[in-house]
């Protein structure tokens, strides 16, 4: 086993046991909490949690203390994890941030996307953040937001928040104004506002984002009378004003920010002009479709082909969700309670980051077959995770063996299909 992966397990563990040493701030109740002998302690409880599946809870806890004869009972895990704030996940994220074993750029910059996904939490009509009433479709989400690295497959900062209260490009600021370096932003169309282009601008970041196209009748670029049936790349400047006079009415370079429209380098009543200035590409993508792409890439540095790149790389943090979901076990919770489920949460991307450094660390034997083949992620977070649990697996053979031909250009359309919470009768005995 090379050095890699031993390192990133060496790193997690670490960041644990840097956790645990300030379980204090963590727990609710420190001057009784985890101070008498337990069968779990604050750190057994994370290492558990860690290495959960989409199994029931017996048999999540009987593979933890490997099928020994003496184990601690549900019970005993639901007290104890009940004790540790969601925090301390969150906390251990942030502190386990791994540098792949080959840093990716393009053009010199890191490739971060954003986006959300909403997760079904068990029902409960009484909880007015999370309910989202349809009558016999009615449901408890919680919204995920977070910031995944396109070339090293990452994940480098995330947020939990109630779906009747979310706000993804708030969030998207937020993480953006945090980060150390320069980086190229890439979001889909509901992120589009002046206000975020202008926040990531001054923040020192590049961004690309897809807007409303020309045709659409109440977009931005729509009031800007560009064109509407052929592509172009072009620099547009233009003046915001919060003043509603003939003056700014009738000039075409002026646009108008209502009372309403959230701008916050321009606040309400404000009387004077903010310049701004954004380039504008507007690609084709089949036959009379059209994507109209806002950024502030230089053009001599980034061509339209290269716009349309990157943003065909965005669909990485898609792929990077089903994953969380469906392979490693982000639909399916052990808990109830909102709090305990965040801690789930919040595994699951720990546990993405673990394996996926690993497993991109993997370097694939070479043949003499006339297709590029790429591991099998699925079979490989299965197989880290068993690694997290025990040192000795041979993790870099086993995913070696597990590949795929890699198949460029297929294209498939997307099913989008409302998945249900799963019970908790309904899990893996």
């Amino acid at each position: 086993m090379s050095s890699h992966a031993k390192q990133v397990r060496h790193e997690l563990f670490e960041a644990i046991d840097t956790i645990a040493s300030e379980q204090d701030k963590w727990i609710k109740n420190p001057k009784s909490d985890f101070t008498r002998k337990r069968h779990f302690t604050f750190k057994q409880v994370i290492k558990c949690l860690l290495g959960f599946e989409a199994k029931s809870l017996g048999t999540e806890l009987l593979e933890a203390f490997n099928f020994q004869h003496h184990i601690p009972t549900v019970s005993a895990l639901c007290q104890a994890r009940d004790k540790i704030s969601s925090d301390a996940f969150l906390a251990l994220f942030n502190q386990f941030q791994p540098e792949p074993k080959h840093c990716n750029l393009y053009h010199g910059y890191r490739l971060l996307a954003h986006d959300g996904s909403d997760l079904k939490i068990p029902l409960n009509s009484d909880d007015e953040t999370t309910y989202i009433n349809q009558g016999e479709k009615s449901c408890n989400l919680i919204h995920v937001n977070a910031l995944y690295d396109l070339l090293n497959r990452n994940f480098k900062a995330l947020s939990i928040e109630n779906k009747c209260e979310y706000d993804e490009r708030k969030s998207l600021i937020k993480m953006a104004e945090q980060l150390e370096e320069p980086s190229i932003l890439i979001a889909d169309r509901g992120y589009r506002s002046l206000n975020v282009y202008e926040h990531l601008r001054e923040a020192g970041h590049y961004f690309v984002i897809r807007e409303s196209d020309t045709t659409a009748r109440n977009g931005f670029l729509n009031s800007l009378q560009l064109s509407q049936d052929k592509e172009f790349d072009k620099v547009i400047h233009f003046q915001l004003s919060r003043r509603q006079t003939k003056e700014v009415k009738v000039n075409p370079n002026i646009r108008l920010l209502s009372s309403t429209s959230k701008f916050d380098k321009l606040p309400p009543h404000q009387k004077m002009l903010y310049p701004m200035s954004l380039r504008v590409v507007r690609i084709k993508i089949g036959e009379e479709r059209y994507e109209s792409l806002v950024t502030n890439l230089p053009s001599n540095e980034f061509s339209t082909a290269d716009l349309k790149q990157l943003y065909h790389l965005r669909w990485g943090i898609e792929t990077a969700f089903r994953e969380l979901k469906y392979t490693l076990g982000m639909n399916w919770f052990h808990a109830k309670k909102k709090e305990l489920i965040k801690q789930e949460i919040i595994a699951r991307f720990i546990m993405y980051n673990f394996s996926m450094q690993i497993a991109m660390g993997v370097e694939i034997k070479k043949n003499s077959t006339q297709y590029l083949y790429q591991i099998n992620y699925t079979r490989a977070f299965s197989i880290c995770r068993e690694y997290f649990k025990h040192p000795k697996c041979a993790v870099e053979d086993l995913i070696q063996n597990f590949i795929l031909p890699v198949r460029p250009n297929r294209a498939d359309q997307r099913k989008l299909k409302v998945k249900p919470f799963v019970g908790f009768l309904y899990r893996i005995a």
